[in-house]
């Protein structure tokens, strides 16, 4: 899919006929802000801060605003960023530039498969790093710069979008935080008094949730793929809330959304349907609550609370606390919903949907 404005074939060449990497140093007696891997968000393309060449020992290289930095120590961390201003990063960050693309495009470019594939095919056991001599090799397709402009003006547009979300999603976070804060204090009622007996319905899933399928940052989840229920395994029912006891601290806490296989190492409620699930979920994980579990925890390598200690663990009666309960259960919902189109965006190639005619890889 392309846009109707643009029929022309790419063009493919070297990746290092359009691309090229800063090599000009910086010393200490440099000024501006300086850019080190811990300063990039993994696969997000923001940053945490920056530093200051005055507290800086290291050499750093160059960089211009509309550069595309990469870091090329453990690239499996996807850490990218668009510069917008001039300044120095730490020289396991590649600065790249170019003087016939539109940085933009570039940016994105980098953010797909095909280069990213590339970059992980590094050099290094304990601190791998990506191999510019392998990856300035790479044939790339590259469609007119009218073409580029436009692409990168619509995942401009997405980006955006998706950075407000985030810093929503953030405030939502924040503010789950405050109530649960609030109620830990007022805990007097124990897990085992909201848990129904379980369902017994036999189960015809071939969909397994392993403890790993927890998104840890959401509450959600996904089925671990190509892979069949391991012998041990149990029946989860829809809309139970299921909670890991090994590792508890992760806060591998979630609710089912269809009946399925999930690991033994769950706990499954079955919760009163007078006790919102939601609410359940989100207190579940709030670090207090976790630090909780871990002091409950016995053993070291894979430290397991027991499901009895669980059971017996106290919870806010939101009988008694309604309207709080009904504020984290919106932004629950909030958290989850509004960002899944988006999530998947810049969960695949970003320049997916824009192939060449003549071939199924653009770049």
């Amino acid at each position: 899919m392309r846009f109707p404005e643009f029929i022309g074939e790419w063009n493919f060449d070297e990746f290092e006929t359009q691309v090229d990497l800063r090599k000009e140093k910086l010393g200490k007696g440099s000024t501006g802000s300086i850019i080190n891997l811990e300063h990039i968000v993994p696969d997000v393309g923001t940053l945490l801060g920056t530093g200051n060449f005055s507290d800086s020992e290291s050499t750093k290289t160059s960089f211009r605003k509309n550069d595309v930095l990469f870091g090329k120590l453990r690239p499996y961390l996807r850490k990218y960023y668009f510069a917008t201003f001039d300044g120095g990063c730490s020289t396991e960050i590649w600065a790249m530039y170019s003087e016939t693309m539109n940085p933009r495009f570039l940016y994105y470019l980098i953010q797909g498969k095909t280069f990213m594939d590339a970059a992980a095919l590094s050099f290094g056991s304990k601190m791998p790093r990506a191999d510019w001599n392998y990856v300035k090799k790479l044939r790339v397709g590259f469609p007119s710069i009218e073409e580029q402009s436009k692409i990168a003006c619509i995942l401009s547009i997405l980006d955006r979008r998706i950075e407000v979300q985030r810093k929503l999603i953030e405030n939502y976070k924040s503010l789950i935080k405050v109530i649960c804060n609030s109620l830990y204090m007022n805990s007097k009622i124990s897990l085992s008094s909201i848990n129904l007996k379980l369902q017994t319905d036999k189960i015809d899933s071939d969909d397994y949730l392993e403890i790993s399928g927890v998104d840890i940052m959401t509450g959600t989840y996904q089925f671990t793929a190509n892979k069949s229920p391991v012998i041990g395994s149990k029946n989860g029912y829809k809309d139970n809330l299921v909670i890991s006891t090994v590792r508890p601290t992760r806060g591998a806490i979630s609710i089912l959304d269809c009946d399925s296989k999930i690991s033994s190492a769950f706990l499954q409620l079955k919760v009163n349907e007078n006790y919102s699930r939601l609410f359940l979920k989100e207190y579940l994980r709030f670090h207090k609550v976790l630090d909780d579990f871990g002091d409950l925890c016995t053993g070291s390598t894979y430290p397991t609370i027991s499901k009895d200690d669980l059971l017996k663990y106290k919870i806010p009666n939101i009988l008694k606390w309604q309207a709080e309960s009904k504020i984290i259960e919106s932004a629950s919902k909030i958290i989850v919903a509004p960002l899944s189109s988006f999530i998947w965006i810049i969960s695949v190639s970003p320049l997916i949907a824009y192939t060449s005619p003549s071939t199924e890889l653009s770049y």
